[in-house]
């Protein structure tokens, strides 16, 4: 899918720059004493942090009130997208969670731009896919992707970086578009053995290339797993 790829991140399509409002991006800074020192904390990450004005938010919280922080937390996931909490104590929720003392020592910052930086290029690809892909919906496909490339990170314990997450994403929405209208698929040469060695990574590949297939009712071939491997090989996103 290369020149697919190509093609989509060429001068005549650019990557779109417009975010929608129900995307903005949120960091809910949390404090048991009431909003004062969160507030605090939440100027220490504006002054710290890089992001754009339009599509960003730290929202300060208290656990003072009547409201559960859960349910807090509940209702602000539903309006925006609750990249990460900082907070004195930890809470129930399934975003990354970082401890003031990480950010008064500017210890958690590198992470939190990260997650800031990939969740801004998730972004884009969305829209690129729901300008460019035929066959699928965009916003939809995208949703599984990410599922897809966290899994494999979480099974691998690797971070990949944004540069390279945004290439393999663009491949994946492509191969699922192109699979899903018949198109035709690229023979991987030398398979058999690399599956061989490569047996790992291409297992965990295959476990959720089923699931991919299953929500789109599509058949994903060991040549485009094998694709697949290659770009998610630790010796290439390292």
């Amino acid at each position: 899918d290369t020149l697919e790829v190509n093609e989509l991140l060429d001068s005549d399509y650019p990557l779109p720059t417009k975010i929608e409002n129900e995307e903005t991006l949120v960091i809910v800074t949390l404090c048991t004493t009431g909003e004062g020192g969160a507030a605090l904390i939440k100027n220490i990450l504006e002054k710290q942090l890089s992001f754009s004005d339009n599509h960003f938010k730290i929202i300060p919280l208290s656990i003072l009130g009547n409201e559960n922080i859960e349910t807090k937390l509940k209702n602000i996931k539903e309006e925006y997208r609750l990249i990460c909490v900082v907070g004195s104590f930890r809470v129930n929720t399934d975003v990354p969670q970082y401890g003031i003392d990480r950010i008064l020592d500017q210890s958690a910052l590198q992470d939190i731009q990260k997650l800031i930086d990939i969740e801004n290029a998730y972004l884009k690809i969305g829209d690129t896919f729901e300008n460019h892909l035929r066959n699928i919906d965009g916003q939809l496909v995208l949703q599984g992707i990410k599922k897809f490339i966290k899994h494999i990170e979480d099974s691998l314990d690797i971070k990949i970086a944004t540069s390279i997450l945004i290439g393999i994403a663009m491949h994946m929405g492509c191969m699922i578009d192109r699979i899903k209208s018949g198109g035709n698929v690229s023979e991987f040469i030398g398979k058999e053995p690399f599956i061989q060695d490569h047996s790992r990574l291409y297992q965990f590949i295959k476990r959720e290339c089923a699931e991919l297939g299953k929500q789109y009712q599509i058949e994903i071939s060991e040549d485009e797993i094998c694709h697949l491997v290659v770009l998610f090989n630790p010796k290439n996103i390292g």
